[in-house]
């Protein structure tokens, strides 16, 4: 079993990984709880290794607190967020939604992330009509890659603090732990708590969820070896969803390419497919990246 150079690691047992996983087996952790009119309530069970909350956590809550105001019948087809203050993960975070437009074929809503009446997370979300469409279709070509069965897992306290709830396996193991430069990455990711097959809302809000596990990291892989990374963290993200149904309990490929950086910023593509080839979801995400090249250290804050 391989281990993640890039953070504190250790190997962990049946039973401790067990008592990681046990609270969010015992509920959806992308539920929100409706305290108000188009206000929502939801908790944090995904952490970064200061105490921040995981990026994609609220991402996914911002999508299902957005999803209880949709009209019936419409399913979302994109979103686009920027992450404007760093949240915690031990204040109860409310979801604000506002109505923008409901259409006859699409919806848009907008909605706040607060803690202690600080925006920390804003996002537009476009919800389409479900209807019977032409069955014309354009997809990448699918990347080939080792089957996940054939590769090793992550293992490390921070990721079993950010994402207990995956299973994380790199296609490249010498790209992942950067002992080579690159661009490109693939990464096979399985979501380890059951999500029934009828409920499409929550494998939604759970592919978000993913969506954001490692794309920022792929904006430094390029950087020379031995680069010392002052601040990493994530600016603005997007998400266009390509299919309605999926299984998030099995293996998604998640393949990210960084395709530009300038001005301290990486910007970062990416595609979700399904193990047989099914294009799920396109990715786009803006990563703010202070490096020991040509840098100071003063940056504490991405603002």
């Amino acid at each position: 079993m391989y281990l993640c150079s890039c953070c504190p690691l250790r190997f962990l047992s049946i039973s401790e990984m067990g008592s990681l996983l046990e609270p969010v087996l015992s509920r959806h952790w992308t539920n929100v709880e409706e305290v108000a009119e188009d206000t929502f309530e939801g908790t944090c069970v995904s952490q970064e290794p200061d105490g921040r909350v995981y990026g994609g956590h609220v991402l996914a809550q911002s999508l299902a607190a957005a999803y209880h105001t949709a009209p019936e019948g419409f399913v979302v087809n994109s979103l686009h967020c920027y992450f404007v203050r760093g949240g915690r993960e031990d204040v109860t975070i409310t979801y604000k939604v506002k109505t923008v437009r409901n259409g006859r074929n699409f919806a848009v809503r907008f909605v706040e992330a607060m803690q202690q009446e600080k925006v920390i997370h804003i996002a537009e979300v476009s919800f389409q009509k479900n209807a019977a469409f032409p069955v014309i279709s354009l997809s990448p070509v699918f990347p080939s890659v080792p089957a996940p069965e054939s590769l090793e897992p992550v293992v490390s306290e921070t990721m079993d603090r950010m994402t207990p709830q995956l299973d994380v396996r790199p296609c490249d193991w010498e790209v992942h732990r950067k002992e080579k430069t690159a661009t490109k990455r693939c990464v096979w990711l399985k979501y380890r708590v059951p999500v029934g097959s009828e409920d499409f809302k929550l494998s939604h809000s759970t592919l978000a969820f993913m969506s954001d596990m490692h794309i920022a990291g792929t904006g430094t892989l390029f950087l020379p070896k031995g680069t010392k990374i002052n601040l990493l963290t994530t600016m603005d993200h997007s998400l266009w969803l390509h299919r309605d149904r999926f299984d998030v309990n099995d293996w998604i490929l998640y393949e990210q390419e960084c395709v530009g950086h300038a001005k301290s910023r990486s910007i970062i593509h990416g595609r979700l497919w399904s193990k047989d080839g099914r294009l799920l979801m396109s990715t786009s995400q803006e990563a703010l990246v202070y490096t020991d090249i040509g840098e100071t250290t003063e940056h504490r804050s991405k603002m």
